[in-house]
């Protein structure tokens, strides 16, 4: 005859096995993690139905990415050989041979390259402009090396040199535009919902962050704190994080805030569970002006710190940029040019061009070109109207300046007196965008913070410019947006600081 034993008296069945008195007691063992009070059998279901959905969504968002960035990677290459075919044809370059071949071969290595470099991942890697141009580099010496090596095929070198700064420009411009593009039509499915951890404080520097990155990619689901006693705002304390992962829809717990180990446990514990991605934000240098990037460390994983600004590649690609449409612009506005240069020559007497020695990269001296719009001698009365100057001394800036000509008066307000730095962009002694470079007497007033400004060449435009010009006259405030723009520089951000100068010349706010 069969017994049936209720659950609540299995433990009757077996008892333990006597404890040594000197022993303290033990908890009975259970089958699932504590802290877990629903049935096992539901919840396991559950968290595995959990963990395969979001597995299937992840694969299928990693399978759109790596598509979408292939097609177009394999576009841009394809311009690059279509650009370096039209340029060496006109200049009478050597033909390549083979040409189906040669550039299915580069166009394979090169797509290895930038996926060795992780540009195919998920994050912010993917429109890294160092890394891109790393892999492209990389792919582009590898297929000539191969087929200079191995292959009957001559490789000329003029040809792939072109073909591979080509290659960079246009791969690094596809991917910004696709991540634009990406931004105005994110669909619902490619969308990440986080749930902070973390103070209010904390939550908003995160936003922040994904406010200027993918804030059309990223929801958020709520936000929780170690104890609701302290921030009463929050969504709710560690203690509702099973109910939140359950009730809504999360992909990922970004942790903003510092939480006790076994906090910090609890909480990757039960995100894994749900089959939740857990991220930690390092909140000593989370605002800082650093460079944070992980590393391994003699074996241990760490965070290396390093000084902020912009690295060889990222330089490189800067400096191509400027000097193919520094070029460009020079010649389509000649005429203009010359009419100026008469205008200037025709209204007062002495050079047409201003000759000032600035500081450049580095704080090096480098002689910046505008068009002259003061009396020839306007250096000499600077002490005489310095009491009308209304910025910092280092923004010598004076409204209505009795020195300037009527010429020049026009030419300050629609800024066309900074057209001969085109020249200075060209030599390689400044930039379309950076910090604008001030005279050299001024770097014995820096202070140590100031000193960053100078990692970077200087600017035909900036961030501080298209943000009020001459208006801004607190140089701690010119300073924090050169910091601002070094520390968030990409090729869009150029380009959306270039297309920002125009309407604020249009305006002419703070031009004199």
């Amino acid at each position: 005859m069969a017994t049936f034993v209720h659950e609540t008296d299995v433990s009757t069945l077996n008892p333990p096995e006597a404890a040594d008195p000197g022993e303290p007691a033990r908890a009975p063992e259970r089958p699932w993690p504590a802290g877990d009070d629903t049935p096992p059998p539901a919840d396991v279901r559950a968290e595995r139905d959990a963990a395969v959905h979001l597995l299937l969504r992840m694969t299928t968002v990693a399978l759109v990415r790596i598509v979408s960035l292939l097609v177009v990677d394999l576009g841009a290459l394809t311009a690059a050989a279509g650009l370096t075919l039209l340029v060496t044809g006109s200049f009478g370059m050597g033909a390549l041979t083979n040409l189906a071949g040669l550039g299915a071969v580069t166009a394979y290595g090169v797509v290895l390259a930038i996926a060795a470099n992780g540009a195919y991942g998920p994050g912010d890697p993917r429109r890294n402009p160092a890394r891109l141009t790393r892999g492209v580099l990389m792919g582009v010496g590898a297929s000539f090396l191969l087929t200079r090596l191995v292959g009957g095929t001559p490789a000329p070198v003029a040809e792939f040199a072109l073909y591979g700064i080509f290659s960079v420009l246009l791969v690094v411009a596809g991917r910004l535009a696709t991540d634009a593009v990406t931004r105005l039509v994110s669909p619902p499915f490619m969308r990440r919902h986080v749930l902070l951890i973390g103070d209010e404080d904390s939550a908003e520097s995160v936003l922040a962050h994904f406010n200027g990155s993918v804030s059309t990619r990223v929801r958020v689901a709520g936000r929780l704190v170690h104890s609701l006693h302290d921030d009463p705002r929050a969504d709710g304390d560690l203690g509702d994080l099973k109910a939140f992962l359950r009730d809504r829809s999360v992909d990922v717990v970004v942790v903003a805030n510092v939480l006790p180990e076994s906090a910090l446990r609890e909480v990757v514990h039960t995100a894994f569970r749900r089959g939740v991605h857990v991220e930690l934000v390092p909140t000593v240098v989370r605002d800082s002006e650093w460079v944070i990037q992980p590393q391994v460390f003699f074996g241990c994983p760490v965070l290396e710190v390093r000084p902020s600004k912009l690295g060889v590649p990222q330089l490189a690609l800067k400096r191509a940029f400027d000097l193919l449409f520094a070029t460009t612009v020079t010649l389509l506005l000649l005429p203009l040019l010359l009419l100026i240069a008469l205008a200037i020559r025709l209204d007062s007497h002495g050079p047409i061009i201003f000759r000032q020695v600035r500081a450049g990269l580095g704080g090096r001296p480098f002689t910046i070109l505008k068009f002259r719009t003061m009396v020839f001698d306007a250096d000499d009365y600077k002490e005489t109207y310095s009491h009308l100057n209304e910025s910092d001394i280092r923004v010598f800036k004076i409204p209505r300046d009795p020195r300037v000509t009527r010429v020049g008066r026009v030419l300050r307000a629609l800024s066309l007196d900074e057209l001969p730095q085109l020249l200075n962009i060209i030599r390689g002694e400044m930039s379309f965008v950076g910090p604008r470079p001030f005279v050299i007497e001024d770097l014995q007033l820096y202070e140590p913070h100031h000193f960053e400004r100078l990692s970077v060449l200087p600017g035909l435009t900036g961030l501080w410019q298209v943000s009020g010009r001459s208006e801004i006259k607190d140089w701690e405030s010119v300073v924090r947006f050169d910091q601002e723009y070094i520390r968030m520089w990409s090729l869009l951000l150029d380009f959306r600081i270039m297309l920002k100068t125009l309407p604020a010349l249009a305006r002419r706010h703070g031009a004199f």
